[in-house]
């Protein structure tokens, strides 16, 4: 399975970082993963010992679980395609459908792997709530 690193995630600004973390600890389900100190295990066998996700260990966002953070905080519909010529993802955002087109916006993220590109746009949107003052 491939997920983001924990020094990806921790090359992300502290704001940020809780960003993530305070979604992730609403959205949890029993089997994403969590690494704390070098082990990697299933939330639900985490949280035998702890209550949440803190600043010890550290969720590892797949593919899917960026994709409904991205959706939670913009409350966007996602579509993800590659640019022709370049094989770059961009992703297109918008309501309800895609003749919506003033409720529509495009973030292009120069990468050709698409668990960084949901990673890329993942952590636009959460520098943007940061920079809006949105915790959550």
């Amino acid at each position: 399975m491939e997920f983001i690193s924990v020094e990806e995630f921790l090359e992300q600004p502290e704001e940020v970082q809780e960003i993530f973390l305070s979604w992730f600890n609403e959205n949890v389900w029993a089997y994403d993963l969590v690494q704390e100190e070098d082990i990697i295990m299933l939330y639900k066998d985490y949280v035998e010992e702890r209550i949440s996700v803190e600043y010890d260990s550290y969720p590892l966002f797949t593919e899917g679980q960026l994709r409904r953070f991205i959706e939670d905080k913009t409350g966007y519909h996602l579509e993800i395609s590659t640019e022709f010529g370049t094989g770059f993802y961009i992703a297109d955002f918008y309501k309800n459908n895609k003749s919506n087109r003033p409720g529509r916006m495009m973030i292009k993220t120069q990468e050709t792997d698409l668990l960084q590109a949901y990673w890329k746009v993942a952590c636009e949107i959460a520098k943007e709530s940061v920079e809006n003052g949105k915790n959550n």
